[in-house]
């Protein structure tokens, strides 16, 4: 009769964990998706990637029409490199300087007057003026030509992390305009993210960093295969309508063999066992 009575509570307490363990479905997507823009309006000169295409960081997608900008950078790329006023000027200066130091020594002897001192001292400083403004007018061409180039890189659109291009939304030709800038999909496959919204119970049972274990459908429709994942998010805010709370599993995907969009679930075994008694010297514990 106890082994009887013992046998039934064992049944009873399998029956109540199993009606009690939770399972939570989501689908796989990427751990990336960048929507790739133009910080300019203009016309698509150049599209370099098309749909399928693997992209690096910082390799361009996309160039935008800039001949006036080229041949802006061309004019200040010159005048930056020109030298024929600023040498000119130096000649003057010195020329000037030397009438000075005569004029100053004729002075010193009375042989000039005193206003021609002056305005020979004049002359000299304002040929010095005229030479240190030439200098500063090269300066500024070479800055000119700087900020041309950082107008240039706006005209290019490049990657922004090593992806997938999985959609490309203009051709060469086409007007990119500023209120949908929007011109290509990247997305990074190497870890994909299962976003599942589980119970309040469920959620407090985990933190990020934890391993868990998740079922993944299987492309041939062959069942469901178990794939290790990292809890990568655990919200800590149960939504009001729902009573749910939003975990993230991340699931390592370098060889791009597990497609994003894939059905899985999670069920807790934490929460299988947490309701499951043990059986010790004649009574149930918990």
């Amino acid at each position: 009769m106890k082994f009887t009575f013992t046998l039934l509570i064992l049944i009873a307490a399998t029956s109540t964990s199993t009606s009690l363990a939770e399972s939570f479905e989501a689908f796989t997507e990427p751990v990336q998706t960048i929507e790739l823009s133009a910080s300019e309006s203009g016309r698509v000169a150049d599209v370099f990637v098309k749909r399928g295409d693997r992209v690096q960081a910082d390799s361009v997608i996309l160039r935008l029409d800039s001949i006036v900008l080229e041949a802006s950078r061309l004019i200040a790329v010159q005048e930056a490199e020109s030298t024929t006023q600023i040498e000119s000027l130096a000649i003057e200066r010195d020329i000037k300087q030397n009438r000075r130091e005569q004029v100053l020594e004729l002075l010193g002897k009375g042989a000039v007057s005193p206003e021609e001192a002056k305005r020979a001292t004049a002359d000299a400083d304002i040929a010095a003026l005229n030479h240190d403004a030439a200098l500063e007018k090269q300066k500024l061409a070479m800055l000119k030509v700087k900020q041309i180039d950082g107008q240039l890189e706006q005209r290019l659109v490049r990657g922004q992390v090593n992806g997938l291009v999985i959609d490309v939304l203009c051709e060469a030709g086409e007007y990119v305009s500023s209120s949908h800038p929007h011109v290509a999909t990247v997305v990074v496959l190497d870890q994909l993210r299962c976003t599942f919204f589980v119970s309040t119970e469920v959620a407090d049972l985990y933190e990020a960093g934890e391993t868990v274990d998740v079922m993944m459908e299987r492309t041939n429709g062959a069942g469901e295969r178990r794939l290790r994942g990292k809890v990568e998010y655990v919200a800590a805010v149960t939504q009001a309508d729902s009573g749910r709370v939003r975990m993230d599993v991340l699931i390592e995907n370098p060889q791009h063999k597990i497609r994003s969009g894939l059905r899985c679930r999670f069920d807790s075994p934490r929460t299988q066992l947490s309701h499951v008694p043990s059986y010790q010297g004649g009574s149930t514990r918990r």
